[in-house]
């Protein structure tokens, strides 16, 4: 990839902020500038799945560990498993996402907690400031993913929350995606209200307003993929969705 810098402009609700742009990579995640070409990906198998969108133009191989940060919940981590089962080493440590030495962990952390703990700064935010304080990223991939309650929060607490990693994450590029539709009906959580599609229209929305960029699409599992509960994955599902955070941000 070459490494030309390069300088971008990126509006957020009314005002706009310079920022030299990295070639950069990253749940709810943030990357590192790349030298090299790394080529063109390899055709998809039928296990991998497929990718989804390409990356955008500026977006960087995660060729530094630990670079990309991350907001989102345990299908974040299911994911960021399968990339590093892939050989990635970019994204902040899955174990200190998931159980933090003290804060809240990412799992149960839907679109709706992150918008709960806005109240207070605290809870999951507290543990996204103590990484970003361990781990300096240079890009952040955030994952909406899905509850009932996700479901019904107003387009204002969603920018609220894309708000507030700006604010803690300043001039870091910010790469959103929303959790894939699940196998099953609408009783699974995961499924709940429609949830997938009303969050992939929230990033939709983010994107249009200049919140954030578009981040990786998270390929939908087949049955066979999906744990028992019906909303997350088992290894094989983590795999094809490490094959699509490895087509977007390398490795």
């Amino acid at each position: 990839m070459n490494c030309e810098r390069l300088e971008r402009s990126t509006p957020t609700r009314g005002r706009c902020f310079s920022q030299p742009g990295w070639a950069v990579v990253l749940a709810v995640l943030v990357l590192a500038p790349a030298c090299g070409d790394s080529g063109p990906a390899g055709p998809d198998d039928a296990a991998d799945g497929d990718a989804g969108d390409a990356p955008p133009p500026d977006a960087a191989n995660a060729s530094d560990p630990l670079s990309l940060g991350g907001v989102g919940c345990s299908i974040t981590l299911n994911a960021i498993n399968g990339y590093v089962a892939r050989g990635g080493d970019g994204f902040w440590p899955v174990d200190e996402m998931g159980r933090p030495a003290s804060g809240t962990g990412y799992p149960g952390g839907s679109l709706a907690g992150w918008i709960d703990d806005l109240a207070s700064g605290a809870g999951r935010w507290d543990t996204f400031a103590a990484l970003l304080a361990r781990y300096p990223p240079r890009a952040v991939w955030w994952e909406l993913c899905a509850s009932a309650d996700s479901a019904t929060a107003a387009y204002d607490e969603v920018a609220a929350v894309a708000d507030k990693i700006r604010e803690l994450a300043p001039g870091l590029p910010v790469y959103a995606s929303a959790s894939p539709q699940f196998p099953g009906d609408g009783s699974l959580m995961c499924n709940a209200a429609d949830s997938p599609a009303v969050l992939h229209g929230f990033v939709d929305r983010l994107v249009a307003d200049g919140l954030v960029e578009r981040g990786p699409l998270l390929t939908p599992l087949s049955a066979v993929q999906v744990a028992a509960d019906g909303c997350h994955a088992t290894a094989e599902g983590e795999a094809v969705w490490g094959r699509n955070l490895e087509e977007f941000f390398g490795l």
